[in-house]
């Protein structure tokens, strides 16, 4: 084996790996955004009971994860149930000055928000309502 071919060797390999670099570049892109974006998550009522712990009650029939955009819309009452419920985001949004969205929780349950929590949406009012007679706790990180 001479140079020359050592050389066109090299350059060939060299070629395979330039050209693998966009699907690197890509796959690095996607791991990265799918661990930043959120799911949205919201109450549908769909199991027809408050019960957070209920997963035909969410979006999709899937119960919130820590990854998820938790919106509770106005006139719903949704009850913590379980010992600990998680989202990335919780946004208690009424539908009108009049209908609120309330969040109450059972003895011992415990809901865990990793971002913000809102009252009341986007409207200049902020009305929601926290219950937290019987126990619970939230905690916002």
């Amino acid at each position: 084996m001479n140079l020359y071919q050592t050389s066109n060797q090299t350059q060939m390999k060299m070629k395979q790996f330039v050209s693998l670099k966009p699907m690197l570049f890509a796959f690095a892109f996607f791991v990265f955004f799918s661990q930043t974006s959120y799911a949205q998550r919201t109450w549908d009522r769909g199991a027809n009971t408050n019960n957070w712990g209920d997963a035909a009650n969410w979006s999709g029939d899937v119960l919130p994860i820590s990854s998820d955009a938790v919106t509770i819309p106005g006139g719903q009452s949704v009850v913590v149930n379980i010992n600990t419920a998680v989202c990335a985001a919780l946004n208690l949004s009424p539908t009108s000055s009049s209908t609120t969205a309330a969040l109450s929780f059972n003895a011992n349950s415990k809901l865990i928000a990793s971002g913000t929590v809102t009252l009341g949406g986007s409207s200049s009012s902020r009305i929601g309502t926290l219950t937290m007679t019987n126990g619970g706790t939230l905690v916002c990180n």
